[in-house]
């Protein structure tokens, strides 16, 4: 699979079919997390009339009822983000080590195991998150500012030409963020595979991603946008499915939202993949060496292709 170039959508292919393969495990690893977690907080939040109940709570005499609505809506907002932040990254984290544990070593994590080792690797997971989200919050404050300023520009007067410098330089940052963000996506794929922290991380997946920008840019926007709808498709059908009493209509979306979240997997999956291409082309990893380390001590003779001989 990976001694060949891949195409956009075949890691997409191969993420989904080992998702299905896997089906098993990565259920299990949802199961006990994203499911009742997801299920209660948006059954909390009542996403689906959330604007007409927070304008009735707003407008309502009964000050008993807009406070319990008050209160049901923010501890909604309180566990979806305490999961946001510890579990799904765990579950997260879980999900690369096993990809890539299955198919680089042959080790077969379970469920238990996958999930356990994330957590133990999260509080550099959750490090990593604070500093990125600080870098990209600051230059996405600049963008916005030079853009505003661009607009701006065209209603007083400022002329085309600065008009037209201050968008090319909204669009060369626009730029810079999506290629630092392709050179630090694989920060998380470090610290759950290499057992090193973010510091270190930052480093490797610096240096993999050198140089190979195009090739990781189509295949990442697959994946994302794959991952991204496929959940929002499943969640439309609550607007196909509406009852006349509002507490089914409730259970109906968060249970929908809720079976959602299984496919979480899926992207960390597809992610995995694409960062074990990216070692093996910088000769990180050499997979028929790898090879003949997983089948030494089976047979003395193993045949790959066309009879290459493995010492066992």
């Amino acid at each position: 699979m990976y001694r060949t170039r891949l195409k956009s959508g075949d890691y997409l292919d191969y993420a989904v079919e080992y998702y299905r393969q896997n089906f098993k495990t990565f259920f299990g690893m949802t199961l006990f997390f994203h499911i009742p977690v997801t299920f209660l907080s948006f059954f909390l939040l009542d996403i689906g009339n959330f604007v007409d109940n927070f304008t009735e709570m707003m407008m309502t005499d009964n000050f008993e009822m807009g406070m319990q609505q008050l209160l049901l809506l923010y501890l909604g907002i309180t566990l979806y983000g305490l999961y946001n932040t510890t579990i799904v990254h765990a579950v997260s984290l879980g999900t690369i080590k096993h990809t890539y544990e299955k198919l680089v070593n042959g080790v077969d994590y379970t469920a238990k195991q996958a999930i356990s080792y994330g957590f133990k690797r999260l509080i550099w997971f959750v490090l990593y998150l604070i500093i990125v989200s600080f870098v990209t919050g600051f230059i996405y404050n600049i963008v916005s500012f030079v853009v505003a300023l661009t607009f701006l520009s065209s209603f007083m007067d400022f002329g085309v030409i600065n008009v037209i410098i201050g968008a090319q330089i909204a669009l060369a940052l626009i730029v810079a963020v999506v290629y630092f963000m392709i050179r630090l996506y694989f920060i998380p794929h470090a610290i759950a595979i290499e057992r090193i922290d973010c510091f270190k991380a930052l480093g490797l997946s610096w240096k993999i991603t050198k140089g190979r920008i195009s090739k990781i840019f189509w295949p990442l926007c697959f994946g994302v946008v794959f991952c991204a709808a496929l959940p929002f498709v499943i969640r439309s059908l609550n607007n196909f499915l509406v009852f006349s009493d509002p507490l089914v209509n409730r259970i109906l979306a968060a249970l929908i939202m809720s079976i959602s979240s299984v496919l979480h997997p899926i992207l960390y999956i597809h992610t995995t993949q694409l960062y074990i291409y990216l070692k093996h082309e910088t000769g990180m990893i050499d997979f028929m060496n790898k090879l003949g380390e997983l089948v030494a001590g089976e047979s003395d003779r193993i045949t790959f292709g066309r009879d290459r001989e493995v010492a066992g």
